[in-house]
């Protein structure tokens, strides 16, 4: 039978119009994903079949379109036969079907299309991918299902509570824990159940709870069984909310904590039986349970009328203990919590708590599993003892110039930071401090002076360290400062810092106003470092070098790389001291050129070493480690001579126009006494006329030591030598 195709809007144009407008009309329902869209005539021919969702369900377009229906769908075309037939009369279906595969699930909708007449002309199937869908809504009822199996099967009372307080669900645990029938719980409110004593901040958490000032309950209280027994419980309530933050309901937990309770107060009605022993004890006990709370204190605590008493029991011991040992007191009661082993220990506490010091015992209680249940604290005043003792150690610990902590002390209170850093994860600093040119006051002005200016260093190092740093001196004029409990490691630097600009200002000795810089080696050791207090105080003596080397009257940080910097310059003193003796130094000379004769003029003296390594080292490299050693006198003396010499033997050759020799100089050559002579000996020995050396002097020596320098470079002119200023 041949069928004729239902007309459609390309049929009503003209030419080759119809013909593009249905090739459009296919290609854009080709473009309709997870869908399809097949048109059937009267004769339940397919005459259109595209959409995104043909290939899933196991169609193809060309073997499709003119084809009949039952031909297409074969041995499926029982399952939408109903519905096609049902389109020819004038009826919409929708049904699900399964593609051929069985990998995705489509919705069917049918529907009859008319043509101007009204009349039934075919029919139109929609085929809709709702597989997405479908798998949410299963997932859905399987998580229901699983709330459902957790409410059920779950040890703990549950239940699902409304924001007005009604019972919307209950497990059989909330069931049993009240002894009450479900149905029975759920006609009734949480308001009902609860303890009047309790109820007004049960209703205060929970209207703080609905608006959002908490996230959550946590509380233990009361509530009324069906026999009218009070039941003690720990109570959890949760919210959950809409997407606005709207509670829609609670959900809460429940556990019976009624025999705890009654453990605990059978415990305490024991300690009431101990009250008045231990009042009468010499030493302040303090009973604490898990969390840290007060359970007891006896009269001893407040016999000294220093603490109040009032109001301890049921605070917390961190609020009660002294704030400046609070945290020394906290550490060994958590360790005896851990451990359930007694510890002893002694500790000084401030005006708060008397200035006294006190033998302290804590002792843990365990329970029959051999947990440690609460601690009891016991303290004796030893004040009077501890100062006896206090000033013996104090004669053996400490200088006996300045009272500052002497070396052995230094090395304890070094342990003593590290083993804090160690438990707390702050950092130790120590500071090694010495006073530039001491030698000189000492010299120049008597060993009295000198220990006056010692003590007053000391005071001047107490008042800028921090209050808890302990400062010492080793001996001499070397002081230590130790820092501890840094939580930022940058604040020692900060504080050395002040040190160095301290020492900066004079310092009263007697009726003189002494002034002497300071040079500060620091270093700082974080809570992983694996070190010691030998190896700290060394490497704040390295550091301290390093401060001295660089000029004094400043800080210098040790550092690995110091440390190198350090090793290879006091190497490269080594090997200098005998470069002189074995050949190894030689002059360089760089002409000064005439441009308008091509002559040389004048030439300058540059120092080079050829290092026994066989590397030819510029002045630049070592002249630093000279001046800071003392060396270069000698090396300045040997390059004044030996310029001379070559100048003598180029003016030799060129008699007419002999060429000036240059030679720079340092500020400890000009600072020399013996300068004059030095120079005026190698023009002797050269036979060189004066005017052929020129001097020169870099411009931040001659800034740095004007009075010294210009007495120098006079005496020089005066024989005739040149005179010039380098890279003025």
């Amino acid at each position: 039978m041949t069928a004729t195709p239902p007309p459609t809007p390309a049929d009503e144009l003209d030419g080759p119009g119809a013909e593009a407008y249905g090739t459009l009309l296919k290609a854009a329902l080709d473009q309709v994903p997870a869908s399809s869209v097949m048109v059937f005539d009267r004769d339940l021919v397919y005459r259109v079949a595209r959409g995104g969702a043909l290939a899933p369900r196991g169609f193809d377009p060309a073997r499709v379109e003119g084809h009949p229906v039952q031909e297409v769908l074969a041995d499926r075309w029982p399952i939408y036969e109903d519905a096609y037939v049902g389109a020819l009369e004038g009826r919409s279906s929708r049904f699900e079907v399964t593609s051929p595969d069985g990998t995705r699930i489509f919705e069917i909708h049918t529907a009859p299309l008319r043509d101007d007449t009204d009349a039934v002309s075919g029919g139109i199937s929609v085929a809709v991918d709702v597989t997405e869908p479908a798998r949410q809504v299963a997932e859905l009822a399987i998580s229901e299902e699983r709330w459902r199996r957790t409410m059920e099967d779950a040890p703990i009372a549950m239940m699902i509570v409304s924001p007005e307080g009604g019972f919307l669900d209950v497990n059989p645990a909330a069931c049993a824990l009240y002894g009450r029938e479900r149905s029975e719980l759920l006609s009734l409110t949480w308001q009902e159940l609860t303890h009047p004593d309790d109820l007004d901040k049960g209703l205060g958490d929970v209207a703080d709870l609905l608006a959002g000032r908490i996230d959550s309950i946590r509380v233990r209280k009361r509530f009324v069984r069906s026999d009218g027994s009070v039941m003690h419980a720990d109570l959890s309530v949760s919210p959950i909310r809409d997407a606005g933050g709207e509670a829609l309901f609670q959900v809460a937990q429940m556990v019976d904590v009624t025999e705890q309770v009654r453990s605990e107060e059978r415990l305490r009605r024991s300690e009431d039986e101990l009250r008045m022993i231990l009042d009468s004890s010499p030493d302040a006990i303090v009973r604490l349970d898990g969390e840290g709370r007060i359970l007891f204190v006896n009269a001893t605590v407040g016999a000294n009328g220093i603490i109040d008493t009032e109001g301890l029991v049921g605070s917390y011991f961190a609020d009660f203990a002294p704030p400046d040992a609070n945290d020394d007191w906290g550490d060994h009661i958590r360790a005896v919590f851990a451990t359930g082993e007694a510890v002893s220990f002694e500790i000084q506490v401030g005006e708060v708590w008397g200035n006294a010091w006190w033998d302290v015992r804590i002792v843990p209680t365990l329970d029959e599993r051999g947990q440690v249940t609460h601690v009891t604290v016991l303290a004796r005043d030893i004040s009077s003892q501890k100062h006896a003792e206090l000033a013996l150690l104090d004669a053996a610990t400490h200088d006996p110039l300045t009272g500052l902590a002497n070396r052995a002390e230094l090395y304890s209170e070094i342990e003593r930071a590290l083993s804090a850093s160690a438990r707390s994860g702050a950092a130790t600093a120590v500071m090694m401090l010495d006073l530039d040119r001491f030698k000189g006051v000492n010299d120049s002005l008597g060993h009295a002076t000198g220990d006056g200016l010692l003590l007053a260093a000391a005071r001047r190092i107490q008042a800028t360290v921090r209050g808890g740093d302990m400062a010492g001196r080793l001996g001499g004029d070397e002081f230590v400062v130790v820092m501890r409990d840094l939580a930022d490691p940058t604040e020692s630097a900060r504080v050395a810092e002040r040190l160095v600009a301290a020492f900066r200002e004079p310092m009263a000795v007697g009726d003189l106003a002494l002034v002497t810089t300071a040079s500060v080696g620091l270093t700082v050791a974080d809570a992983e470092s694996a070190t010691d207090p030998a190896r700290l105080l060394d490497e704040a003596d390295t550091a301290l070098y390093a401060a001295k080397q660089s000029g004094r009257d400043r800080l210098s940080y040790f550092d690995d790389a110091l440390r190198t910097v350090v090793d290879a310059r006091r190497r490269t003193e080594d090997e200098l001291r005998h470069a002189l003796d074995r050949g190894e130094l030689e002059l360089w000379f760089q002409p000064e050129i005439d441009l308008a004769t091509g002559r040389v003029r004048a030439a300058e003296a540059l120092l080079r070493w050829r290092h026994p390594s066989g590397e030819l080292m510029a002045a630049e490299r070592f002249i630093h480690v000279a001046e800071e050693s003392g060396l270069i006198l000698d090396i300045g003396d040997w390059v004044v001579r030996e310029a001379c010499r070559q100048a003598a033997s180029w003016a030799a050759d060129r008699p007419e126009d002999p060429p000036v020799v240059r030679v720079n100089l340092s500020l400890a050559q000009l600072s020399d006494v013996e300068l004059g002579a030095t120079v005026r000996g190698a023009l002797h020995a050269a036979g060189l006329p004066a005017h052929l050396l020129c001097v020169e002097v870099d411009e931040g020596t001659l800034l740095r030591s004007a009075a010294v320098t210009a007495e120098a470079l006079a005496a020089l002119r005066e024989m005739g030598v040149l005179v010039a200023v380098d890279a003025f």
